[in-house]
């Protein structure tokens, strides 16, 4: 009885990792090709992480051609402390609109 259990056990495994692995494989095959570019930005008035998350939580919801957003609230401006990763068919400006619009401000 242990045995079959254990052979049942190692076969639902096996089955969740070519499951998982396969769409894996499709993910990153689908965005492999699409040519993104970085904008890179000094967002003024972020002082928590709270901050960063409503930055990323708006930027994200926004706009579904905005693929990655790292944000680093202990930088300060004029230091770089917001990267986005989009289609190139996005603009700065765009970018730079959603983040004033949250209430935050762009350190030119």
């Amino acid at each position: 009885m242990k045995t079959q259990m254990h052979l049942l056990l190692i076969a639902l495994i096996y089955a969740c990792a070519l499951i998982f692995s396969s769409c894996e494989t499709e993910i990153l095959s689908n965005t492999a090709h699409e040519p993104l570019q970085t904008t890179e930005l000094s967002v003024a008035g972020m002082r928590c992480t709270s901050c960063s998350n409503a930055i990323m939580e708006e930027l994200l919801s926004r706009e579904k051609d905005i693929k990655y957003v790292h944000i680093d609230p202990s930088k300060e401006p004029p230091a770089i402390n917001t990267v986005v990763k989009h289609k190139v068919n996005i603009k700065k400006d765009y970018i730079k609109k959603i983040i004033e619009d949250s209430g935050f401000s762009i350190d030119h």
